[in-house]
């Protein structure tokens, strides 16, 4: 998986501020979480993270229902409290996405599952997918990638770089620093790139 770092805040008074910031999260030692659209879901991964801290070997399911359980509940009291702002800001972002998965040391399996609420809409719905998926979607990097999956880790992590500082040129929603994370047998770890 890999993530950009782009996030916007539009501030009363003040207008769209630009930042960057992680958005890629381990749950535990074999899980990860990464979000895209509203900025709720950076604070719930690092709460998550920070939850998941010293967790060991649990299984998948379980890690994917408790952070879906603590993100549907934190966004419900997130979009009431914000209501009014989201009114006087009706170009703000109203999706989420949160993709969770790892290893699973009880099956012994790798995936992940893709939520989505669009709209504000909760909870989250699980949206079903052919194991790749890119936000925003591209469907050549999504083509390309699963023509890959024979490829070193290596070189698939240095096609991936590439493709995203290509993106960043032309698509000013992406912008570096960018995270590639990995999830094998031995748990979940962000490469250096």
């Amino acid at each position: 998986m890999a993530s950009d770092s782009r996030v916007v805040y539009e501030e009363d008074y003040k207008g769209e501020r630009v930042e960057r910031v992680r958005k890629l999260f381990p749950l535990g030692k074999n899980a990860f979480i990464v979000t895209t659209g509203a900025g709720y879901g950076v604070q719930a991964s690092l709460a998550l993270s920070d939850m998941f801290r010293n967790v060991g070997d649990m299984a998948l399911d379980k890690i994917v229902d408790i952070s879906m359980d603590y993100i549907n509940e934190g966004y419900a009291k997130f979009m009431k409290e914000a209501k009014e702002w989201f009114e006087r800001h009706p170009n703000a972002y109203t999706f989420l996405y949160v993709t969770i998965g790892g290893f699973c040391p009880v099956t012994g399996k790798i995936y992940f599952k893709l939520f989505a609420s669009e709209y504000h809409q909760l909870p989250l719905k699980e949206v079903q997918h052919q194991g790749l998926i890119c936000f925003p979607r591209r469907m050549f990097l999504e083509a390309r990638l699963m023509g890959a999956m024979d490829w070193e880790l290596e070189k698939v992590a240095g096609f991936i770089k590439k493709r995203l500082e290509a993106i960043e040129k032309e698509d000013d929603r992406i912008a570096s620093p960018f995270q590639i994370g990995v999830v094998d047998e031995q748990g979940f770890r962000i490469l250096p790139i």
